[in-house]
């Protein structure tokens, strides 16, 4: 079955929408360093109407968010040919009109992230999503939530990436951070970073992170900073 044909601009949204989940109108516009919003507007509602994305939006009185956008059937199906697709996540992508908006909130922060990453004009800048660890790369037995390297002073700098949601099990973070130092025990010059939802997630991360690090008696570089 031939897909409905496409410009090579809405063929870029498709990428980082796979790249990504969830984008909104804004955050696509300025990932295409495009300044015409009609523009983009126009290739967006063309892809919805083919079936290449979905959309979300809602529509509440005084206020004026823009729309989600999500890769849909026609959207997968793009990819479903392309060489080196992951068909297991290709398949989780057929459930994503079901996410949590805690989900959808994450994803879209971490484009955030990246756009300004982007906008500081950092050297050699390369951010990768879950979507860019390759299938048989050590790092994807990890799955951080995304990680990001550059370059300063012709050396470069290496930053692992960990989202902590407010609400998550104390047992949970534990967890997550002891993988982190099992993963990185070796390699002293990798940045780790936890991004914490709260105040008093935060507190907790840098308290238990001090005492995992002397029980594995190892000197990391970690950080915390707050979203």
């Amino acid at each position: 079955m031939l897909l409905p044909t496409i410009t090579t601009k809405q063929k870029e949204i498709l990428h980082y929408l796979y790249r990504f989940r969830f984008l909104n109108r804004i955050q696509i516009q300025t990932l295409l360093n495009h300044k015409d919003a009609k523009n983009t507007n126009a290739w967006l509602k063309d892809l919805t109407t083919k079936n290449y994305t979905g959309r979300i939006f809602e529509k509440t009185a005084g206020i004026n968010k823009p729309a989600i956008y999500y890769l849909s059937k026609s959207g997968i199906k793009f990819f479903s040919s392309a060489e080196g697709t992951d068909k297991k996540r290709l398949r989780k992508l057929y459930q994503e009109n079901r996410r949590s908006q805690g989900f959808i909130d994450q994803c879209m922060l971490i484009a955030d992230i990246y756009l300004k990453l982007r906008a500081q004009n950092l050297s050699d800048l390369k951010f990768y999503t879950q979507a860019d660890f390759a299938t048989n790369s050590i790092i994807s037995d990890l799955q951080p939530s995304f990680a990001y390297i550059y370059s300063k002073d012709t050396k470069l700098q290496h930053y692992t990436c960990e989202i902590i949601k407010d609400g998550t099990p104390r047992f949970a973070i534990r967890s997550r951070t002891n993988q982190y130092i099992e993963f990185f025990k070796n390699q002293p010059d990798m940045q780790i970073v936890f991004v914490c939802q709260s105040k008093k997630i935060l507190e907790f991360v840098q308290k238990y992170i001090e005492k995992a690090q002397a029980m594995a008696d190892t000197e990391l570089s970690i950080h915390t900073t707050l979203l």
